[in-house]
């Protein structure tokens, strides 16, 4: 009550959870009275596990140390757990929990061992009434402790002691268990739980004995730990996993976003809202619309229908014939905003920027008009839930498709390029969005007039300059183990196109076995042709297989910035070697002492 009371006025915070306590007490019919507060701070706590055969008294005998009342109707039990404080002097005060474990039968012989663990001190039980219950603990329970609990104390404690007062009754004697006790190491206690003697007294004793045995062990372990060195061995690092050999992320998109508003090689003039005009190329709007690829292409009386007004979104049309440059002029109605995104969409198959500054709705039924089925699919997402279509890109798959069919064709071709006697159509703005170095060549080239540029491409094979030509407008290339890789990652590099170079590399990864007897001639290969991803492969395998190379004369022909870098990487690493060989020596050391042990963890 003391304590309540200093903690009552020095904490407010506790104090105001101490009222609310106190209310609750009132309201639920509890005179304030019965109402106390313990503080259990920083209490000793012990675990006390009772065992025993059914009918020893072992429920009777928690409930009277809990409670202090002996239940006289039979209570079945499982498993049962109940605390209290225990009083071990003046000013020392332990929480006690017992623990009781019912299911003595044989059936739970596997079970019962699982509550063991955490116990402080084991009482096994047996009744003064029952000779056959002595048998048990001398036979069955306490094997059972120490088999899976061997360094826990263990009481044997007689119960129903008051029934050697009962005449007739044959009981076993004091003796008897003391002698019990002695043949198998335990201590000795009894009691009577009806008549509540020396229950409290057995809870103390299992408590002294459980500080005595906790003290012991760990005075032993001090002492152990002092007198033996501990040597513990290096762990081994983790190797790190292989490098994995992929594509090149795509830069299509990218590329052809450069082209917009570009005058560069355009074809086409646009007018839209405002008398803006818009260099374009037909090539471009041709791939990614069929409105305006029956416009450009087929003609089929577009201009007639165009002038009358007949198609939806355009209001003129100059078809160039006369020598000026086709003109494309959209109807007031469509906005200069909406097809700015119109035009992002044509050129690299999505829509960059911020698009919750677009109009949804408009820019939808301008697609619509234009024939633009993915932008509507983008446009119905958007309205929905607001972000893009993820899982599925025009700019990364139709796109790159729907350049493939001109690919090597006449139509809008302003340029041919010339191998080894093999002539290649191409088309400018194709070249000039995909590979600026093939570009320079095109713009150092002499104007041609009306014809198209001729470009002659040499130190290549035609079946490699080919691939690039298809990587170019469709962004993959067809590769197979009959090309030569080697010379596609060459010329593949001469023009700066990387992507072509890393599809190469997983084809190549494909191909060759990397092993003990070719990595390192690979190795010096891939460095001399700038294929990255296999060079760091090669270097990974050398590192984790550092002993089987070291050794070998192809080792000392590698340049330094290859040794250099194995030397640093190999594993296990030069660290945990030199723990290793410390760890060895020390063992050797203690090996040779015969006056010292060591604990090895």
């Amino acid at each position: 009550m003391k304590l309540s009371l200093i903690v009552y006025s020095v904490m407010p915070k506790l104090r105001f959870h101490l009222k609310k306590l106190w209310s609750g007490a009132k309201n639920s019919g509890f005179r304030a009275t019965s109402v106390k507060f313990r503080l259990r701070l920083k209490m000793e706590r012990y675990n006390v596990m009772t065992v025993g055969d059914w009918s020893t008294g072992r429920t009777c005998f928690t409930i009277v140390f809990t409670y202090g009342r002996f239940p006289e109707q039979y209570i079945p039990t499982v498993s049962e757990r109940s605390s209290k404080e225990l009083k071990m002097g003046e000013n020392r005060t332990v929480l006690v929990t017992a623990y009781e474990d019912s299911s003595s039968g044989e059936d739970y012989d596997r079970l019962r061992p699982l509550s063991y663990p955490g116990t402080n001190v084991f009482i096994a039980f047996f009744s003064v009434a029952s000779r056959k219950s002595l048998e048990s603990v001398k036979n069955r329970w306490i094997p059972e402790v120490r088999e899976y609990c061997p360094k826990v104390p263990i009481i044997i404690v007689g119960n129903k002691i008051d029934l050697r007062n009962v005449e007739g009754n044959e009981t076993v004697s004091t003796d008897e268990g003391l002698a019990l006790a002695r043949e198998m190491g335990t201590s000795y206690y009894e009691v009577s739980s009806k008549e509540k003697t020396g229950v409290e007294d057995c809870f103390k004793l299992a408590v002294e004995l459980a500080e005595l045995n906790s003290k012991k062990r760990r005075k032993m372990f001090k002492q152990v730990f002092k007198k033996m060195p501990i040597v513990i061995p290096p762990i081994r690092p983790i190797p790190a996993p292989a490098p994995v050999i992929k594509p090149a992320p795509s830069t299509f998109a990218d590329d052809w976003c450069q082209m917009i508003y570009s005058p560069k090689f355009h074809d086409i003039i646009i007018k839209i809202q405002g008398g803006k005009s818009i260099s374009a190329h037909q090539l471009v709007l041709c791939t990614s619309s069929p409105f305006f690829h029956n416009i450009l292409i087929s003609q089929n009386n577009c201009k007639d229908d165009i002038d009358s007004g007949k198609v939806q979104g355009l209001q003129k049309f100059h078809d160039g014939n006369n020598g000026e440059e086709m003109t494309l002029e959209l109807s007031n109605d469509i906005k200069a905003e909406t097809f700015d995104n119109i035009l992002k969409f044509l050129y690299t198959g999505s829509l960059s920027g911020n698009t919750k500054k677009v109009d949804i709705s408009e820019l939808k039924k301008v697609a619509q008009m234009f024939e633009m089925n993915e932008l509507d699919v983008e446009c119905d997402s958007l309205e929905t839930d607001g972000e893009m279509v993820k899982d599925f890109s025009f700019s990364d798959v139709l796109k790159p498709m729907a350049m493939r069919k001109y690919f090597k064709q006449d139509r809008f071709s302003d340029l041919v390029f010339n191998i080894e006697g093999k002539q290649f159509p191409a088309q400018k703005v194709v070249i000039c969005a995909r590979c600026p170095r093939i570009a320079e060549l095109i713009d150092s080239q002499s104007d041609q007039g009306d014809s198209p540029t001729l470009v002659n491409i040499t130190d290549t094979s035609v079946e490699n300059f080919s691939i690039l030509l298809e990587y170019l407008y469709t962004d993959e290339a067809d590769v197979d183990e009959t090309s030569d890789l080697i010379g596609l990652i060459a010329l593949a590099n001469k023009y700066e196109a990387y992507r072509l170079v890393t599809i190469c590399e997983v084809k190549l990864k494909t191909l060759h076995t990397i092993d003990e007897d070719s990595v390192i001639g690979l190795l010096q290969t891939f460095k001399a042709y700038k294929t990255m991803q296999l060079v760091d492969f090669c270097r990974h395998f050398i590192c984790h297989n550092y002993p089987l190379f070291s050794d070998k004369e192809e080792f000392s022909k590698l340049d330094a910035d290859d040794k250099n870098y194995i030397e640093y990487h190999k594993w296990p690493s030069l660290e945990y070697e030199r723990e290793r060989e410390a760890f060895f020596k020390n063992m050797a050391e203690l090996e040779n002492d015969t006056t010292s042990k060591c604990i090895i963890f």
